[in-house]
């Protein structure tokens, strides 16, 4: 099955580093220990969050805290990871972050590593806290806390902004320090929804090492078909769609089920 071959092979190919479980009173411990990086009412909402709003959270703190590797439970992977990650700095020393991205589309949010306290992960917590706090709006008479089931639930949508957009977002304003951000606002596109020219200009700024003084601290690779930053197949195979994936391996998908039971909520409400 895919953790067989994703997670459970990353952990045989690299017997030194430390592969941690958590479930759900462990995630929700690790939001609840966190009252330095989130709000009180942020740390109320939560409790009764998506296990998925959840785990988003729970990866962020861990991150900035721990430092390590991140992936989904749908990602294959066949490299060793220090094989991988000393080979991007010439064996120096492991880089202090990753930032692969999906396709040309955006950074990938399903690959995530870094060195424990990096600000990237602080800033993806606290623009998140805005979104769902704010909606996004900061000191603006729209700003509401995003719309929630009484189970705490939010719609798929809303799940889907508070992750990869804002993850995009904070990667562009803040570790690219703005120029491509800028740029690609000017010719009318809407980060966190760059053009492919803009994601290729941004993995060629990583590899370039970003000036002198950043070579080799950031690490990138094209996630696509069977090639990526930690998998890497000899034959050439097409792009494959992660829906696709998760069908051949039995997985179901969240986002669905998620707003089955949001629309099925709503229709109940209304018929009072």
């Amino acid at each position: 099955n895919m953790v067989k071959y994703g997670i459970g092979q990353l952990a045989q190919l690299n017997p030194t580093w430390n592969v941690t479980v958590y479930d759900d009173a462990d995630i929700d411990a690790v939001i609840q220990q966190s009252t330095d990086l989130l709000p009180p009412e942020e740390l109320q909402l939560l409790k009764t969050a998506h296990i998925v709003e959840q785990s988003d959270v729970a990866r962020l703190i861990l991150l900035y805290r721990e430092g390590g590797l991140y992936a989904d439970v749908d990602t294959l992977m066949n490299q060793r990871l220090d094989s991988v990650l000393r080979n991007a700095t010439m064996g120096t020393h492991l880089p202090a972050l990753c930032l692969p991205t999906f396709r040309d589309i955006n950074f990938a949010q399903s690959l995530l590593c870094s060195a424990p306290g990096n600000n990237l992960w602080k800033w993806h917590l606290g623009r998140s806290t805005q979104v769902r706090l704010q909606g996004g709006y900061v000191e603006n008479k729209r700003a509401k806390p995003l719309e929630r089931l009484p189970n705490g639930w939010l719609q798929r949508n809303d799940l889907f902004k508070i992750g990869p957009p804002v993850y995009n977002e904070v990667i562009f304003a803040n570790v690219l320090d703005g120029p491509l951000a800028q740029q690609e606002t000017q010719r009318g596109h809407n980060i966190p929804n760059p053009s492919k020219e803009t994601m290729s200009k941004a993995r060629a700024a990583i590899e370039l090492g970003m000036g002198a003084e950043n070579s080799g601290l950031i690490v990138t690779a094209l996630e696509m078909g069977c090639t990526g930053l930690l998998v890497s197949y000899p034959n050439h195979c097409p792009p494959l769609q992660k829906h696709v994936a998760q069908r051949f391996f039995g997985i179901k998908q969240w986002g669905p089920e998620v707003q089955a039971h949001w629309d099925a909520a709503k229709k109940k409400e209304q018929e009072g």
